[in-house]
């Protein structure tokens, strides 16, 4: 069973108060989800959070059943009978392979770990992990990668596992997306061998209006000496440093990094004030 965080959550067509979640909801067929974060009272970027849910839903097959401004309004609902917290929230949707028409909305607020200012000033390390997802650009439950990287995370006492696939490039974290920089230039790897994530799309927003050049190519693992500095990017670490990939390590002082990291909380910051 899962414990949601906080007493009310939305699930179809009801702001339920619930002690527990039936995970066998999410043992049958698929469910295509976003993890939203909730900054006073608001769910950040959330129209990029519900288009990509809306594609995710789409290149599986399946269409939504609820429009933007009714599955906006349930969340707020949501939030309001909790009394608006910050923090994450998740909404699911799951559909069932045996009855195409059967479909479950639920949104709850789920535990969440914002990098400490510790780690945002001295960085945080990270391993590979040799894994090759399907469908990249879908964000769906997969429940085994997860208790794999879990495994994997704690029994390297590291933040984030980041995936390489089997030409040996690396694609994305386990739950965020990564960019490298090098002379004064981004390279991230492309758009087709990764989950487009929001935060993602918002660096590349704010690089392009920089006129700072962004390469979208293959970073392999043979080449991960070349660069001079390395990033996260996802709901929860904003966009963090990267210290260590393995033994190599990187300049978390980058002026570049320091500037798209600055850039981003202004971002946030313009989004939250209606800007």
């Amino acid at each position: 069973m899962i414990i949601p965080y906080r007493k009310y959550i939305w699930m179809d067509d009801k702001i339920i108060e619930a002690t527990q979640i039936d995970e066998n909801i999410f043992s049958q067929g698929l469910t295509v989800y976003e993890v939203i974060r909730v900054i006073k009272g608001k769910l950040l970027f959330l129209e990029d959070h519900l288009k990509r849910l809306e594609n995710s839903a789409f290149n599986a097959g399946f269409q939504l059943s609820l429009s933007q401004m009714e599955v906006t309004r349930r969340l707020y609902e949501m939030l309001k009978a909790n009394g608006s917290p910050d923090g994450n929230i998740e909404l699911d949707v799951n559909y069932r392979y045996d009855h195409f028409s059967k479909r479950t909305f639920i949104a709850w607020y789920i535990p969440y770990y914002y990098p400490t200012e510790e780690e945002y000033r001295q960085g945080v390390r990270t391993r590979l992990f040799y894994y090759e997802r399907k469908d990249p650009n879908t964000k769906y439950k997969n429940i085994d990668l997860k208790e794999k990287v879990k495994i994997f995370i704690e029994e390297n006492k590291i933040y984030e596992a980041l995936l390489v696939d089997d030409g040996g490039a690396i694609t994305e974290g386990s739950k965020s997306n990564i960019f490298f920089i090098k002379e004064g230039q981004l390279y991230t790897p492309p758009i087709s061998k990764v989950l487009p994530g929001v935060t993602r799309q918002k660096i590349i927003y704010i690089v392009h209006q920089q006129n700072i050049y962004l390469h979208e190519e293959d970073i392999y693992v043979k080449s991960l000496n070349t660069y001079e500095a390395a990033f996260l990017t996802g709901t929860s670490p904003k966009v963090l440093p990267i210290l260590l990939i393995n033994e190599q390590r990187y300049n978390v002082n980058h002026p570049l990094l320091r500037f798209v990291m600055k850039s981003y909380d202004e971002l946030i910051e313009n989004y939250l004030n209606g800007k």
